[in-house]
């Protein structure tokens, strides 16, 4: 009975000392980890991935905000001056004359390129009211009034110049080609050299006000309707082709507008 006693007073000593020894160890893993926590918690935020990449973009966008294309669009006037050339038909020669005319312009231009050179298109559509008189080789005709509507394309290389921050100044050349549409002829078309000059100012990275001013030269060919002549021996009624009239002329434009960016 001696024995057991002892034999169970050893096994309490030994298991309490292993209680002992667990707790110690478990306190000593809770401060490494307590540690670990706090190292953790005082330690700087890791940058996130391309967060420095897009920073770089938006502080070369506010240097430089032009983009590689950009769209626009533009109001403004255009017109061209009185226009004359001189024709020779059937051993005459005669000169024909296109009246002066102007009115308002809409365009949508389209740039590719950005900052420094690119390209231009730039569709248009103009309105013009004018006074035709007919200039053929039997002499000038009566004047009629015309109403002039041009479907046409300005396109060519574009240079443009970063002078400050904001602000760009653009350089081109081109051609300034339209169908013209009118109730007094029967096919009218305009082919002009244009060189255009504009200043673009950019309130944000996204949105620019234009102003632009263009100058050129070039001609305008009205092809007439054919007219009825009633034979006065035959009392026939025939339609009679009339001369084109035709003209040489300077051309002149300017608008406003925005682009986008």
């Amino acid at each position: 009975m001696k024995k057991w006693w002892q034999l169970a007073f050893a096994s309490g000593l030994a298991f309490g000392s292993l209680c002992g020894f667990a707790s110690e160890a478990s306190a000593q893993a809770r401060g490494v980890v307590a540690a670990s926590g706090a190292q953790a918690l005082s330690a700087p935020p890791a940058p996130m991935l391309g967060s420095s990449q897009q920073s770089d973009d938006v502080k070369k966008r506010d240097k430089n905000p032009m983009g590689v294309a950009g769209i626009g669009v533009k109001v403004g006037v255009a017109g061209m001056g009185e226009g004359k050339l001189s024709i020779s038909r059937d051993g005459e020669t005669y000169t024909s004359r296109v009246e002066a005319r102007r009115g308002l312009q809409l365009s949508l231009p389209i740039d590719v390129g950005g900052d420094g050179f690119g390209w231009r298109f730039e569709p248009y559509l103009s309105f013009a009211n004018v006074n035709v008189a007919r200039t053929t080789s039997a002499g000038v005709q009566p004047g009629e009034q015309a109403n002039l509507t041009a479907y046409g394309m300005y396109t060519g290389p574009t240079v443009n110049i970063h002078i400050v921050q904001p602000l760009y100044l653009g350089i081109g050349a081109g051609l300034k080609a339209a169908y013209v549409q009118s109730n007094a002829f029967d096919l009218a078309v305009d082919a002009y050299l244009r060189a255009p000059v504009s200043a673009t100012y950019y309130v944000n990275n996204s949105v620019a006000l234009v102003a632009e001013l263009g100058f050129g030269y070039g001609a305008s060919v009205y092809f007439n309707k054919p007219v009825a002549v009633v034979d006065p021996v035959t009392r026939v009624v025939s339609n009679r082709n009339e001369d084109p009239q035709a003209g040489k002329a300077f051309l002149w434009d300017c608008s406003i507008g925005v682009r986008l960016p």
